[in-house]
């Protein structure tokens, strides 16, 4: 499962630097969101109620804002930040 995240984040990361964006990951973070599960449909903790407990992202029209994103473990849950 680990090593289907770290090719998920791959392929985010190769889709932000086509519009001028990074994206960095720790070694935590990849074993979070292995351990919660993810859907390439609908990212991560797919859960069945489509809750994203344990998360936190930014909303899209404020992602849209960041161009450097590092994506890490806070007090045991997935969390995304961003610089603009």
């Amino acid at each position: 499962m680990r090593e289907i995240a770290r090719r998920y984040l791959g392929a985010i990361q190769k889709n932000l630097a086509t519009y001028g964006k990074s994206l960095e990951y720790t070694e935590a973070a990849l074993k979070t969101l292995s351990e919660m599960g993810f859907s390439l449909k609908s990212g991560p903790d797919s859960s069945s109620d489509g809750s994203m407990s344990g998360s936190r992202f930014p909303s899209p029209s404020t992602g849209k804002r960041g161009f450097q994103f590092r994506v890490e473990t806070l007090e045991g849950e997935l969390s995304v930040s961003w610089n603009s």
